[in-house]
C-alpha cells in the first residue's frame, strides 16, 4: 500500500521523494508537489482529473500540481513514483506555466530510466542535488517532447482552490479548517468556497478534511508505532478517536488497528483496552 501523506513538507520548495513499489494502490488525492510515474512491470492504472491513464512496463506520465489523481493495479506491477516541488525544475514549469498535457503518457527511453534507477531511493543533501535535478530535467525533457500540451483552463496563481489547500495543508492539526472558519480567514464566501472546492477537487469539502487528517494520523502510525491510537487521533486534528477510526477506514479501507497490523506492527493488550 502506498500512503499519500499530507504535511507542511508539500510547500517546501526543496522536497523530494522517489520509491519503489509493488502493486500500488493510492485513493483519490492531490498535492502542491509534481508527480512523476513510471511503471517497470504489469500494469498500473492511474485515473487523473477523471482521465484514466493505463500504464505499461516502459510507460510513465506526469501528474501535475494539484492535479486529482488515483492508482490502482488491475494485474501484478511494479513502479517507481517521484514526487518533487517544482520549485526544483524551474524553467521546465515555466515553459509549461498554465499548459496541461492532452498526450499524457510517455515512453521513457532506457537511458533515462537508468538514471532513475541510480536515485532511486537518495536523500537529499548538497551534492546529491545535483544529481536530482539532472535526473529531473532529463525526465521533464522527454515529457515534454513526447506530450502533448495545451493551454489550462485552471488558472493556479491566486486559485481559491489552491490557497485552500494551502491553509489546510499548513494549519490541519492546530486550527479550526471547519468551512466557514477558513472561509472566514481567507476572506470568501463559505457557500462559495464550497461550491469552489467541490467543483475542482470533486470530492466535498469536509471528506478531503478527513482525508488529510486520516493520511496525517497513517503516518503517524508508521514513524511512531508505540503510540496509542487515542494520541494519534488528537494529534491528526480529530476530536476523539471514533472520529479518527471512521475517517481512518473510509479513507484506507481498513482500521487504525487493521493497519497497524498489515504493516507488521505489534499491537499492545492496554492500547485495545484503552483506545476501544
Amino acid at each position: 500500500m502506498y500512503l499519500f501523506n499530507i504535511s507542511r513538507e508539500n510547500f517546501e520548495k526543496n522536497r523530494f521523494d522517489a520509491v519503489r513499489h509493488k502493486n500500488v494502490f493510492g485513493r483519490l488525492h492531490f498535492h502542491y508537489a509534481m508527480e512523476v510515474v513510471c511503471v517497470t512491470g504489469g500494469v498500473v492504472r492511474m485515473i487523473v482529473n477523471g482521465t484514466v491513464r493505463d500504464l505499461k512496463a516502459g510507460e510513465g506520465t506526469l501528474v501535475l500540481p494539484f492535479e486529482v489523481h488515483s492508482f490502482e493495479t488491475p494485474c501484478e506491477s511494479e513502479c517507481f513514483i517521484i514526487v518533487f516541488s517544482s520549485e526544483l525544475v524551474a524553467d521546465f514549469q515555466e515553459l509549461i506555466r498554465q499548459m496541461v498535457p492532452t498526450k499524457a503518457i510517455c515512453v521513457f527511453s532506457p537511458a533515462v530510466l537508468t538514471m532513475c534507477d541510480e536515485i532511486l531511493p537518495m536523500n537529499i543533501g548538497e551534492k546529491e542535488m545535483i544529481r536530482i535535478k539532472a535526473v529531473l530535467y532529463s525526465l521533464m525533457s522527454e515529457i515534454f517532447e513526447k506530450c502533448d500540451f495545451v493551454p489550462s483552463k485552471r488558472q493556479q496563481v491566486g486559485n481559491v482552490f489552491v490557497e485552500t489547500a494551502r491553509y489546510i495543508s499548513q494549519n490541519f492539526q492546530t486550527k479550526d479548517i471547519s468551512l466557514s472558519a477558513v472561509a472566514l480567514a481567507l476572506g470568501i464566501h463559505p457557500v462559495y468556497l464550497s461550491r469552489v472546492f467541490k467543483k475542482e477537487c470533486g470530492i466535498p469539502y469536509t471528506k478531503y478534511i478527513n482525508s488529510i487528517r486520516a493520511s496525517w494520523g497513517a503516518r503517524l502510525m508508521n514513524d511512531h508505532p508505540e503510540k496509542r491510537i487515542s494520541e494519534i487521533a488528537l494529534e491528526a486534528g480529530f476530536g476523539c478517536i471514533r472520529n479518527f477510526n471512521r475517517a481512518f477506514k473510509t479513507t484506507y479501507g481498513i482500521t487504525p488497528t487493521e493497519f497497524l497490523q498489515q504493516h507488521g506492527r505489534t499491537i499492545q493488550k492496554n492500547r485495545k483496552l484503552q483506545d476501544y
